[in-house]
């Protein structure tokens, strides 16, 4: 039995930790599935790793969370094997975090380019293929932008400049013209959510690293335990 107050805290703070834990499992859980949803509407654009980036948070959410119950079946049974297990899948993660983190770095860096490839050579199918005019109306009604780098750009693949590029009024009638190309407007919105994911990754990194650290003190803890009985 351990009664030392060095054990209690290091079990407090392993709880704490894992629970912050579980928090990070759902919110990375629920990011994959809007990312999901959110890429989808824009498939004609996005590298395929866009889309496949969000299966990949959404296996490692539900993995986090299993992992978590583990730890939790370890600390409130105090059993060595549990905790040791915890552990060891936690540093696995976080290796696992870290080369998907640099993927993404990569990818964002890539952003620009390729819609600057992606886009244009899009345009042109515009009127044949309904998945294609779905996404440049979505594109456009959302970000407020038209064509790839500018309006003129449906003339130069011989189109009218389509109603999505146009702004509209209360009575439904036709306004400004949205004049910022989609290169821009969109590879903006996805290198600043880029940015933001890093930062949270960063941060969710550092409590992981904490959780790592504890629960190996706790684990170190429990082997002490029984080496006394």
């Amino acid at each position: 039995m351990h009664t030392s107050n060095s054990f209690s805290c290091i079990k407090c703070c392993v709880m704490l930790l894992n629970l912050f834990f579980v928090i990070s499992g759902i919110i990375i859980t629920s990011l994959g599935v809007y990312l999901k949803v959110f890429y989808y509407c824009y498939e004609p654009f996005v590298h395929e790793q866009y889309l496949y980036a969000p299966d990949f948070l959404i296996i490692l959410g539900v993995i986090i969370l299993l992992i978590s119950f583990i730890g939790c079946c370890g600390i409130i049974t105090q059993n060595s094997c549990a905790s040791l297990i915890f552990t060891t899948f936690l540093v696995l993660i976080l290796f696992f975090e870290m080369g998907l983190g640099l993927a993404g770095y990569i990818m964002k860096e890539e952003t620009k380019d390729y819609l600057q490839e992606r886009l244009p050579a899009t345009m042109a199918k515009y009127t044949t293929s309904a998945d294609i005019r779905l996404a440049w109306d979505t594109l456009q009604n959302t970000f407020n932008c038209c064509g790839a780098k500018s309006p003129r750009d449906w003339e130069k693949v011989n189109l009218t400049i389509p109603n999505s590029c146009y702004g509209y009024s209360i009575n439904g009638t036709k306004s400004l013209l949205h004049e910022d190309g989609c290169i821009e407007t969109f590879g903006n919105f996805v290198r600043q959510h880029s940015n933001y994911i890093e930062v949270s990754g960063l941060i969710f990194s550092m409590i992981q690293l904490l959780v790592i650290i504890s629960s190996c003190l706790l684990t170190s803890e429990y082997r002490k335990g029984y080496e006394t009985v």
